[in-house]
């Protein structure tokens, strides 16, 4: 009984950890900003910024498109085992589970899907057409 206990103890210790505040794993991950595909562009529907915020404890997810922005709260996040971001996202009444992963070209979106539907994106392309996510630079300030 009690070598069950230890090897509990240590396999919960060798789980990666999930963050007690969402906003804590943002920072781990290193993803709090503003990024974008060309942050030499200004925000359209082809070129959104993503701008991952920590405002008193919580995050956030700040969207910038052409036609659209938004400001959505992030209600879990944590990193996997394999290393990517995983944080589920509040749009309205729908909660979106995204999973960001990191290249040598940035970091982009490698699979969504909102709580209890399909996915849109799968193994870093949409499931629609099967073309890859774009991948994402850092910027240095967030567009206005």
């Amino acid at each position: 009984m009690r070598l069950s206990i230890l090897s509990l103890v240590a396999l919960l210790a060798a789980a990666p950890a999930v963050a007690r505040e969402p906003a804590a794993a943002l920072q781990s991950w290193g993803i709090l900003g503003s990024w974008a595909p060309s942050c030499e562009a200004p925000p359209s529907d082809d070129n959104v910024y993503y701008i991952w915020l920590e405002r008193d404890g919580d995050a956030f997810l700040q969207r910038k498109g052409g036609t659209f922005g938004d400001t959505s709260p992030i209600s879990a996040a944590r990193v996997t085992p394999e290393g990517l971001l995983e944080y589920h996202v509040s749009f309205g009444r729908q909660v979106m589970i995204n999973s960001w992963g990191r290249g040598e070209k940035g970091i982009r979106i490698f699979a969504n899907r909102y709580e209890g539907g399909r996915p849109t994106v799968r193994d870093g392309r949409l499931v629609h057409n099967g073309k890859p996510t774009p991948w994402h630079s850092r910027c240095d300030g967030a567009p206005a």
